[in-house]
């Protein structure tokens, strides 16, 4: 390479628009910012400050922490201008999330962005783990991989189910409201500790809905907060999805970031549509991708979601010898393995007001 070839540091842009240094540099505190919002979430802090302005002492005894280890947060976030530093009327310092963050830092909002800041903080910890399967090859179980990531991709599917499955999410599906309003029979496939499931037995209380995940420790969690919360037309089954009997049963089959994730997501999507009735169908949320990597990797999430697909989705495929497709597998690879397991009117759609998901669906036909 010749001397006129070479671009300064400095001079390097990105598609960010900045310097490559300028945007390391941003990269770096925003980092910090997402570590001092998560410290914020799991002490109780960002629950406790609402929109009104405290003193330390005050936000200290409401939230219970200790006010030296406040003060320093407090700081580290006013220096970062996500809290305001004031005065009060008695001219002592007083402390207020910035108007402009605030409504995004309430952890039990709908358009909060605190599940981002639990998700990087668990994908640090998981970093750590996955580096010798990288180097070496195979893969962590969902029993190897952190928990801290496990408790943000939890954190995260309340939300997301919480408040999108219901207004978003079931009506970019053709049809499919008025079938559960109509009382069907409903499978979750890897339902987790079954959040998707507790959002649609409230909005659908005709349906009846059966849970399948095989770690025992989701499902006995979801099927504690289901009997505490008296939502009766659910069940919870510990079973794998190879394991739910190929009986022509349910009328709707459903599977949320999941089939991607599988060691043999063709066979589980064989399975998904021996166990339809005829005429029933079956639909999985996933991330919107084209299956076209020149042009995926272009998208505006395809950073953070290869991000955690290699942390997780990736990783547990790759521990059972599996297929490794991603979160990225796209639209075009999914509804190719959904016709080699006999599914007729396949078909997708973005989720409503999320650019970011697609609802792909099919049904078994009519014999």
């Amino acid at each position: 390479m010749g001397k006129r070839d070479v671009v300064p540091p400095s001079e390097v842009r990105n598609p960010y628009g900045t310097t490559a240094e300028q945007q390391l540099k941003n990269w770096s505190r925003g980092g910090l910012v997402l570590v001092l919002i998560e410290m914020g979430r799991r002490t109780g802090v960002l629950q406790a400050m609402g929109e009104r302005r405290w003193r330390a002492s005050e936000l200290a005894k409401a939230a219970e922490v200790h006010q030296r280890y406040l003060l320093e947060w407090l700081s580290a976030m006013a220096a970062f201008g996500v809290v305001l530093l004031g005065s009060d009327a008695d001219g002592e310092e007083s402390w207020q999330l910035s108007p402009e963050f605030q409504p995004y830092l309430d952890p039990g909002v709908a358009n909060t962005c605190v599940p981002l800041a639990t998700t990087v903080v668990g994908a640090a910890h998981q970093m750590v783990r996955l580096v010798d399967p990288f180097c070496r090859g195979g893969g962590l179980t969902y029993a190897e991989c952190d928990p801290n990531l496990s408790v943000a991709f939890d954190y995260d599917a309340r939300v997301i189910y919480g408040y999108r499955l219901v207004d978003n999410i079931i009506p970019a599906v053709p049809n499919l409201a008025q079938r559960l309003a109509d009382g069907v029979l409903v499978a979750d496939l890897g339902c987790g500790a079954a959040h998707g499931l507790e959002v649609m037995a409230r909005a659908f209380p005709r349906a009846r809905f059966v849970g399948f995940d095989p770690d025992d420790g989701v499902i006995s969690s979801g099927r504690q907060r289901l009997a505490e919360r008296s939502i009766a037309n659910v069940e919870l089954h510990t079973k794998a999805i190879e394991e739910i009997p190929a009986t022509a049963t349910y009328d709707v089959a459903c599977a949320f970031e999941v089939i991607h994730n599988l060691p043999d997501p063709a066979a589980a999507l064989v399975r998904a549509r021996e166990i339809l009735a005829d005429g029933g169908m079956f639909f999985m949320y996933e991330t919107n991708a084209s299956s076209v990597r020149e042009l995926d990797v272009t998208l505006p999430w395809a950073g953070p979601v290869y991000t955690a697909s290699l942390l997780s989705c990736l990783t547990v495929s790759l521990a059972h010898d599996g297929a490794g497709y991603g979160a990225m597998w796209g639209v075009r690879t999914a509804g190719d393995l959904m016709a080699r397991a006999g599914f007729a009117g396949i078909d997708h759609r973005e989720v409503i007001d999320d650019a970011m998901h697609v609802v792909i669906w099919g049904s078994r036909g009519i014999a």
